[in-house]
């Protein structure tokens, strides 16, 4: 992998990539004195042949130095000895020169030749990196000049700062006195003391303590551009648990129709934090050096680090380090393929005692790879857990991986490129999600899967706990709040619903009706949304509609549809909380999800339009969750579509299966929650379904495990007609299609006879 790093401004948004694992790196400190002053993170002095000019529109105004292609601005800064690691070299700015070009140079040598990351729109950032075979040690001069413009184009600059994140780290660990050091302790239960080239994080509290880096608003933090990867090293020991968490300013860009040219939009006003996580790691008493990375996408701005001790323990930071690379960069150096991947059963089945053979080649540009490209790597998980690895030096040929399995479960094979150094790279992940870059391919199998039972017991009190659940909601007068919205399509009528319910939030929902739609002359639609942060799906409700049917698209958060992302997104983040009561079965908050799916089909089929005989329910993830929950309480329920559903069996270790979300802590793995969360889990509501029924899951899935869904699909009354889709290939976040629950929905409205309706499709 290449050593070269480049940080760049702009937008953010984010899922994390992530993988740890031993770095030799030494500590290494290369102190920076600016020309004007003696502080590492210090705003240097702009020389320029034009007069500086105070720019009034569109930022607020400041003081900038106007750069044309007739001038150059530049500024002069020194280093105390030439550096083993990259510098960054921070600049603010804004301009009228969208299509010109950005040179900056480094002691003569071009370090940056683009499109003007500096427009009109609003104040812009941009970060650049300075390696070191770039820089001297003594006087050091960046010059920027602008190139092709246009009359009267110009950028104008006002800031330029130098970063040195490392260096700054190791003055504070050597009792340095940092602003950009922040530690955030609780009197007399934590403390952070720093000398002698070592940090040492205390806590005697579950509590933790943290230490972030850039926490001042009045300080740059760093600019990063879509695709850049940060790479954290750091260097500990002691006793207890470390994490890295990355801070980020996140904003989407203006024009969301337009993402192709998000790189000519600036800031949108309002800059929203987000936080992301690298996995917990254990301390060791000898210290040792881990390695994490985090991905950045499409909408990436400003961001900083931290470092949290993880409840009680003690931690000692000998070292830590930043390093920031672009994606597209990466995929220049890689540019991997995994062809000819296939199983000896193409359809992913197998019986018991059967051997699974699993062939794959990999590929770097266009050709077979060889021994110095790098090593592949298949990864074996029987029911989430690994169970081998192999690496296979690569010699251009196809490899090999086999396979027995002697009991019905799960297998996932997930295949890794490495290199020399047996780092793993990260992956642009065609068809696989952001969240899983670490991976190139992958695929998976399934042994006896009919034999796949629960090995959990239904609770003697699960059909009475739901009776009095709707005993409950039959108490509560159904209050509905309805608002027209525009369709933005000929014939459909839009109506943004809120429903009262007994939980902590509304029903909430959009609801598509035919234009002139007569009483009782409608089918009825439902999907439900999956646990994700954001509105309900309205083209759904609308594409329903169109079709013929009453259309339904309902959140499972209760929050009020028709906003922008980012209102779900915060709102969520602070008003609910999967573990929330856990422990408690009535006050448990996915108790209030469910009771507001009842909710939901009670003012659904309140609307004059239903023709009282066809009601279908479908939905992905947390919505096919919802779905299943739709069909087992609700006996109105014709047909459910059910993908990748989550939620079953959360003792799945009881049935020698991984345990699904939402419990991704050891800490909720306890009797007593086991026992109250067995009245939401899915295999126990299985057995009341009595409609037709289309499931789908995926041999990839690692979050909604396919063997976990053949629990549930398992445990369906023997009378229920049942069909499951299934693709050895497919995972998660909307990978895997429910191709035969879609084609029934279309045999259904072929079937249907209904009004014709401006607008309608065949």
């Amino acid at each position: 992998m290449q050593k070269t790093t480049f940080l760049f401004a702009f937008f953010f948004s984010a899922a994390i990539m992530l993988h740890a694992q031993e770095d030799g790196l030494q500590n290494s400190v290369t102190k920076i004195i600016p020309t004007q002053t003696a502080q590492y993170f210090s705003v240097l002095q702009l020389k320029s042949d034009s007069a500086p000019e105070q720019v009034t529109r569109p930022c607020p105004p400041r003081f900038a130095i106007r750069l044309t292609e007739k001038n150059t601005v530049s500024t002069d800064f020194t280093l105390n000895q030439k550096p083993s690691a990259p510098l960054f070299f921070y600049v603010e700015g804004c301009g009228t020169a969208p299509g010109a070009t950005l040179q900056a140079t480094i002691n003569g040598k071009q370090i940056y030749s683009a499109k003007s990351p500096f427009y009109v729109i609003e104040w812009n950032r941009k970060t650049l990196t300075l390696m070191p075979e770039h820089l001297n040690a003594g006087k050091n001069t960046v010059e920027f000049k602008l190139k092709n413009t246009k009359k009267r184009q110009a950028v104008f600059i006002s800031e330029m700062t130098m970063i040195d994140p490392n260096g700054s780290f190791a003055e504070f660990a050597a009792g340095g006195k940092s602003p950009y050091w922040t530690p955030t302790v609780r009197k007399n239960e934590s403390s952070v003391q720093n000398g002698g080239g070592k940090v040492i994080l205390r806590s005697d509290t579950d509590k933790g303590c943290t230490l972030s880096f850039f926490r001042s608003h009045s300080l740059p933090k760093i600019a990063v551009e879509p695709k850049t990867s940060v790479k954290f090293t750091i260097t500990a020991s002691g006793k207890g648990k470390l994490a890295i968490r990355l801070n980020a300013y996140h904003s989407y860009p203006r024009h969301q129709k337009n993402k192709q040219k998000v790189d000519q939009i600036g800031w949108r006003s309002g800059l929203h934090q987000m936080v992301y996580n690298t996995p917990v790691f254990d301390l060791t008493p000898q210290p040792k050096t881990f390695t994490f990375r985090i991905q950045c996408n499409p909408w990436t701005g400003l961001i900083f680090p931290a470092i949290d001790l993880k409840g009680k323990g003690e931690a000692v930071i000998s070292d830590f380090r930043m390093e920031l690379t672009r994606e597209d960069e990466l995929a220049k150096v890689q540019n991997f393929e995994l062809r000819n991947l296939k199983l000896n059963h193409a359809d992913g089945y197998y019986r018991k005692g059967e051997e699974m053979v699993c062939t794959a080649q990999l590929f770097r540009a266009g050709k077979p790879a060889l021994a110095n490209d790098g090593i592949l790597r298949c990864v074996l998980k029987w029911e989430g857990q690994i169970v081998k690895e192999y690496d296979f030096p690569c010699h251009g040929d196809p490899v090999t991986i086999r396979y027995k399995a002697e009991k019905p479960g799960w297998l996932y094979l997930g295949f890794q490129v490495l290199n020399t150094k047996k780092e793993i790279y990260q992956h642009p992940g065609k068809g696989l999600p952001q969240a899983k870059k670490k991976y190139l391919s992958e695929i998976g199998a399934i042994w006896e899967a009919d034999q796949i039972k629960t090995a959990l017991k239904r609770p003697v009190d699960f059909d009475a706990f739901w009776k009095k659940q709707k005993a409950i909601l039959a108490q509560n007068p159904m209050n509905v709040k309805i608002r027209k919205m525009d369709s933005k399509t000929p014939g459909i009528e839009l109506y943004g619903v809120e429903v009262s319910s007994p939980t902590d939030r509304p029903v909430t929902a959009y609801l598509a009706v035919p234009a002139g739609a007569q009483k009782k002359s409608l089918p009825l639609q439902i999907d439900f949304l999956s646990w994700t942060w954001c509105d309900a799906n309205r083209d759904f409700a609308i594409q329903a509609a169109k079709n013929g049917a009453l259309g339904m698209a309902a959140s499972w958060h209760g929050f009020p549809v028709g906003k922008d992302r980012q209102f779900y997104i915060n709102s969520c983040r602070k008003f609910f909380n999967p573990h929330q009561d856990i422990n408690n079965r009535d006050k448990w908050s996915f108790r209030d999800v469910y009771v507001r799916v009842l909710r939901a089909l009670e003012f659904a089929k309140s609307r004059p339009e239903w023709n009282g005989k066809d009601l279908i329910v479908m939905g992905g993830s947390l919505g096919g969750a919802q779905t299943i929950v739709a069909a087992a309480l609700d006996p109105q329920v014709s047909l459910a579509i059910i993908s990748v559903p989550c939620f079953a069996e959360f003792n799945g270790k009881a049935s020698g299966r991984k345990i699904p979300i939402p419990f991704t802590d050891k800490k909720y793995e306890t009797p007593e929650i086991f026992r109250e969360t067995a009245y939401f889990d899915m295999v126990h509501f299985a057995q009341n379904i009595k409609c037709e029924v289309f499931f789908c899951t995926g041999f990839a899935d690692e979050l909604c495990p396919p063997s976990n869904v053949f629990a549930i699909y398992n445990g369906l009354p023997a009378s229920t007609r049942k069909i499951m889709t299934t693709n050895p290939r497919t995972g998660h976040y909307g990978t895997t299609k429910n191709i035969k629950g879609n084609a029934r929905l279309v045999e259904f409205f072929k079937q249907t006879t209904v009004r014709t309706y401006p607008g309608a499709t065949n």
